[in-house]
């Protein structure tokens, strides 16, 4: 059965396959074409088997019910913003935020889910006068919850910078905005004290200095600098601070007592720099790299103790890829002792916390990784085990395993991995040399197996049931000469399937176009021809989209060629059998520079075989294969005035043809999406916010998946 088709992948993910389940009946692709070097075919149009009339009769289907989304995977983060401990119900915690929008709590030292997550970028631990509270940041502004009992006790505007330390005596929590400094009681939520002299407040960092209470805040903007406030009077104290000879926003302040002065550490893009808050004088403590060496640099910083001495903990990572390369957290002591590292991230440090835990000194880090990681301080080895991360998807695809559905995903570094859709969580992981920006399942026997694509002349396949590599696939000769009609600086997937033992791809390689197949059984090339040479000549253009799908048991390749636009040659929808190696059927449409058309789905829709395609419009179509006329009327998904929609994926889901539509909000920005049921013309969900862009999605018989522009893969269960 056909498994899927895959568009290149972007940084955030939608991918769509058509599910191994309930492949009853569908009969394997003859593999009798022989090998052969990439030639044109035979530009002869003959009329394919499904051309004739069909003799099946439209019966009314059965409406679907899908359940709401379900996260894959134990819950992480894609990409961790901050980390902080707590405690709640009596025990200790650790609180992170990530990129996704999520705050997660985590037991410790276990770092397992201690409480259901919370709406957030960013949080902080705040004591409410001996219950667990938190702060929590996002576009909504800031809130802070009472944890035990999940209510939001206050709220604060967006914008809104804090800081925690003591106030005569007690805990309390420090606010600022353009207008004033508030001191507030975070047990009662009383307000303290106002101090409008202190305005356009970019950070605060709060402790003693002199014997006596401050406050250090920063401005931003040309004139940056950091000021230090009597908490008793209300006035500034001292002369402003600057770091070194520039107005410098630190991004991360703390006072400290370091080998018996009261200082002033903060971190910036210059790096770290320490203040004597009685003589004014700095020093660069870290620089933000190491010069000319260029092995790291700076992302993030705190302040531990390690057996009483002052120990500044800092993120770093590789100068050279910084998205990448794996990160380190470097150890610099302040006093005495010596330096050190603290390694095991596979990507840049993003996030740092001090503390301790049982008496002993720890430090929380986050990272580029997606993982939270708890580290001894004394030992400077990791404790267990980090929380699981979010998977960079690249593209997904249902299989099946010992009779039990299958979720496969190929991630951004290489790791293929298939998760159970039941519990949600991993059942083989396979690790690749290579990043796979497409992907395709098939059954081999009872085997399952995947295709991965790591670029037009990569493909491999890796049996999923012992994770082991069954070898590369073999690629034909191309002569020298590329087609001039073809961008030759493209060298891209387009397409990337399987129909039973058949793998076709479609791709740029090169500056041509070509179709190849190969027989998974005995990895042998058994197809593999040019595409483009087969066009009418009157069509003048290139393909911008491409798609394989199995229709009556049998692989088509239909592309779309864009034309040239403001000339009067047209665009053009060709379909083309992989089997025979020519075009069977082709149908005009209008050529413009912008509005690509977007093939989602080619195959049976009630019976009769329909393309289904958007093109920067309003509207889903459905057409006719060999004529381009209107099969059904268009569907039309809600989105705002002047409206596009894309199809994020299609695929046939329990008889049902089940589409992925986000429509683009014209003339306000972002999107929605919406997943449809093209077989009953009817949406099965309302519409909802995705994050970033789609290109990715998955359908099974059983389960849909969609991943979103910040890499959360969420699985919902298809219910006749």
């Amino acid at each position: 059965m056909i498994r899927c088709r895959v568009a290149v992948a972007t940084a955030a993910i939608l991918v769509l396959a058509a599910c191994a389940e309930g492949a009853a009946g569908v009969r394997p692709a003859s593999t009798g074409v022989p090998p052969t070097t990439a030639s044109a075919p035979p530009s002869v149009t003959a009329a394919p088997p499904w051309a004739a009339p069909s003799t099946c009769r439209k019966k009314k289907a059965r409406p679907l019910t899908i359940s709401e989304p379900r996260e894959v995977g134990e819950g992480g983060h894609t990409d961790v913003n901050t980390v902080d401990f707590g405690r709640l119900h009596g025990k200790p915690i650790a609180i992170s935020a990530g990129a996704e929008g999520k705050v997660r709590f985590w037991s410790l030292p276990a770092l397992r889910p201690a409480a259901s997550p919370l709406d957030g970028t960013a949080a902080t631990f705040v004591d409410l006068g001996g219950r667990p509270g938190v702060l929590t940041k996002g576009e909504y502004g800031a809130r802070l919850w009472d944890l035990t009992t999940r209510a939001i006790v206050q709220r604060f505007k967006p914008g809104t910078v804090f800081a925690q330390g003591d106030y005569r005596g007690a805990r309390a929590l420090f606010s600022a905005d353009d207008d004033a400094v508030r001191i507030w009681n975070p047990a009662t939520r009383a307000l303290l004290r106002t101090l409008p002299r202190i305005r356009h407040t970019a950070g605060m960092a709060t402790g003693r200095s002199g014997g006596k209470q401050v406050l250090i805040t920063s401005t931003d903007g040309d004139d940056a600098t950091m000021s230090v406030w009597d908490l008793g009077t209300g006035h500034a104290v001292g002369k402003e601070m600057f770091t070194g000879e520039e107005a410098v926003v630190p991004w991360w302040m703390k006072i400290a007592k370091i080998g018996g002065r009261d200082s002033l550490l903060a971190y910036s893009w210059l790096g770290v720099h320490r203040w004597d808050l009685a003589t004014r004088k700095a020093q660069r403590v870290v620089p933000s790299d190491d010069g000319e060496r260029k092995e790291y640099r700076l992302t993030t910083s705190t302040l531990a103790q390690v057996a009483g001495r002052p120990v500044l903990a800092i993120g770093a990572n590789s100068e050279e890829d910084r998205l990448s390369a794996p990160g380190k957290v470097l150890l610099r002591a302040l006093s005495a002792g010596e330096d050190g590292e603290l390694t095991g991230h596979q990507g840049p440090v993003t996030a740092l916390a001090a503390g301790t835990l049982g008496g002993t000194p720890v430090l929380l880090s986050g990272g580029g990784d997606n993982t939270v990681r708890l580290w001894d301080l004394r030992t400077r080895r990791q404790i267990g085990a980090p929380t699981p991360g979010v998977p960079d998807v690249q593209a997904a695809a249902f299989t099946r395993m010992d009779g039990r559905p299958a979720l496969v995903t190929s991630e951004a570094n290489g790791i293929l991995r298939m998760w159970d859709p039941v519990t949600r969580r991993p059942r083989q992981v396979v690790r690749t040399e290579n990043e796979s920006s497409s992907l395709a399942t098939a059954d081999l026997g009872g085997t399952p197996v995947a295709v991965t694509a790591s670029g037009p002349a990569i493909y491999q396949v890796w049996n999923l049931r012992t994770g082991e590599s069954l070898g590369a696939l073999p690629q034909p000769h191309l002569s020298a000469d590329p087609d001039p009609r073809e961008p030759a600086d493209v060298d891209e997937v387009l397409a990337l399937a399987t129909s039973g033992p058949l793998a076709v791809s479609v791709a740029y390689r090169g500056g041509r176009l070509i179709v190849l197949a190969w027989d998974l059984r005995t990895m042998r090339l058994t197809t593999s021809f040019d595409l483009d040479p087969g066009r009418p000549k009157e069509i003048e253009g290139w393909v911008t989209d491409a798609l394989v799908a199995e229709i009556d048991g049998r692989p088509y390749v239909t592309a779309y060629n864009a034309g040239r636009a403001g000339s009067a040659r047209p665009g053009a929808v060709e379909i083309w059998d992989v089997l025979a190696g020519r075009r069977v059927s082709a149908f005009a449409v209008p050529a413009t520079d912008h509005e690509r058309r977007k093939i989602g789905y080619v195959g049976r829709l009630n019976c009769r075989v329909a393309v289904v395609t958007t093109q920067a419009g309003p509207t889903i179509d459905i057409l006719d294969p060999e004529t381009g006329e209107d099969l059904e009327s268009p569907i039309k998904p809600r989105h705002g005035k002047r409206g596009s929609v894309e199809l994020g994926g299609v695929a046939v889901a329990g008889g049902h043809v089940i589409a992925l539509a986000r429509s683009e909000r014209w003339p306000l920005s972002g999107s929605t999406t919406q997943w449809w049921d093209l077989t009953t013309r009817k949406p099965l969900t309302g519409t909802f916010e995705q994050q970033g862009s789609m290109s990715v999605s998955a359908a099974g018989t059983r389960y849909l998946l969609a991943a979103d522009g910040q890499g959360r893969l969420q699985l919902r269960r298809l219910t006749p």
